[in-house]
């Protein structure tokens, strides 16, 4: 039997997307049998819109159309484009549309016009931005995939235009005795931040006041209004730790069915590990939250016991092991059809070189086909945060999950030529 894997942790959360259909039409089985007895085998093509493409719209502009043909079955989908609250208080982040971030549709291919200009076989039903990231995956359409034990099938991590979607057809059965596999091909953790200022609350800011928030449906990086740093979560992606030396947030992605919080789920696995949340707040322990977990403590001066002595105390010195660990990514709504990646995990703070980097979420997989089986594994883990080197304990983000619904409930792939 198909084994479906779906972790979840404090910092990383994973969970999987697939896509199921019962019949495939066009020239659908047109590339025939697959049998992949490698690993890392990549199958899928990207290309990035290089011009918008409303509802209605009968051909796509995009980078390059090496490799189209007629027949071809290709995803449209959107990454990026929701805005967000931005201002620096506890809202920042707030999801406040998602414009068209998430909307996806197949296509196929009908007559390829030129090296950057392609038709399709029916009218978009969706708009799509290129401002936004929308992107076209070419899939392979097989009669029937077999995948060898020890053996997978992978894609190309997203880098900010393309990727992180793994996508394929098959006609017939669908046999996974190796594996499909898109761990960290999802959005990007923040990058390295080693300069930063004294103490600071910020949920938002510019320069050196903390580490960088990781990748979401709303940007990345030097996109995000109002700067990059901070320990607000912008949408999905966890917030950054800030000064001094707290972790990173971690990337998020479904919503688990609990209000969010920012805060994550914290461990009570020992009576020690309860008492000592409750010197933080005397709740703390029962508490539970949707998305990404927050980053760890800040740094101190003094090596006091943490189950004792509680964060932000005098007694821990001028650096008071502050609560400003990046919070935890949102949860993204799957009700109006839509898919994402995986959010990145916010960094960590550091001011001497080494804090590590926020890690990467998980990918998208799509699959479409009759029936699957095979003792095989279907995967998409974020993956954790860059460690702190040296001997320095400064924490850094950990990454966000991958897409986080199941459906066996897909429409069918449009007809063409």
């Amino acid at each position: 039997m198909l084994r479906q894997r779906h972790i979840y942790s404090l910092a990383v959360a994973s969970a999987l997307t697939l896509a199921f259909t019962q019949q495939a039409q066009a020239q659908a089985g047109k590339n025939g049998p697959l049998t992949v007895s490698s690993a890392g085998v990549v199958v899928n093509t990207y290309s990035a819109l290089t011009a918008d493409a409303p509802a209605g719209s009968t051909t796509l502009t995009v980078a390059s159309t090496a490799g189209l043909s007629n027949g071809d079955l290709v995803l449209v989908i959107q990454m990026q484009g929701a805005t967000i609250n931005t201002t620096n208080t506890s809202s920042y982040g707030a999801i406040t549309a998602y414009n068209n971030a998430g909307n996806y549709e197949l296509v196929v291919v009908q007559g390829v016009s030129s090296s950057s200009t392609f038709g399709l076989s029916k009218a978009l039903s969706r708009s799509y931005t290129a401002a936004g990231k929308a992107q076209i995956v070419r899939l392979p359409r097989h009669t029937s995939v077999t995948i060898n034990s020890g053996a997978s099938i992978t894609g190309a991590a997203w880098n900010g235009s393309t990727g992180g979607v793994v996508a394929l057809e098959a006609t017939e059965n669908t046999t996974i005795s190796g594996s499909i596999v898109a761990t960290g091909l999802g959005f990007r953790g923040g990058a390295s931040t080693n300069t930063s200022a004294s103490n600071n609350t910020n949920y938002v800011g510019t320069g050196n006041t903390g580490g960088e928030k990781g990748e979401s449906i709303a940007g990345y990086g030097a996109s995000y209004p109002g700067g990059s740093r901070g320990r607000g979560a912008p949408a999905n992606g966890g917030g950054g730790g800030n000064s001094v030396n707290a972790g990173g947030g971690g990337g998020a992605n479904a919503n688990s069915g609990t209000a969010w919080t920012g805060r994550g789920n914290p461990s009570t696995s020992t009576s020690a590990w309860s008492s000592a949340w409750a010197l933080e707040s005397p709740s703390m322990a029962g508490t539970s939250s949707s998305g990404g977990g927050r980053g760890g403590y800040g740094v101190s001066d003094f090596n006091l016991d943490a189950l004792t002595v509680g964060p932000d105390q005098a007694s821990w010195g001028q650096y008071s092991r502050p609560n400003t660990g990046g919070l935890g990514g949102r949860p993204l709504d799957y009700g109006t059809d839509r898919l994402y990646l995986g959010g990145g995990g916010g960094t960590g703070d550091g001011n001497t070189s080494v804090a590590g980097v926020g890690g990467r979420g998980g990918g998208l997989i799509y699959l479409i086909g009759p029936s699957f089986n095979g003792g095989g594994s279907v995967v998409s883990n974020g993956t954790a945060g860059g460690t702190s080197q040296a001997n320095n304990p400064f924490a850094d983000g950990a990454g966000g999950g991958g897409a986080g619904v199941q459906s066996s409930s897909m429409p069918a792939p449009p007809s063409g030529p």
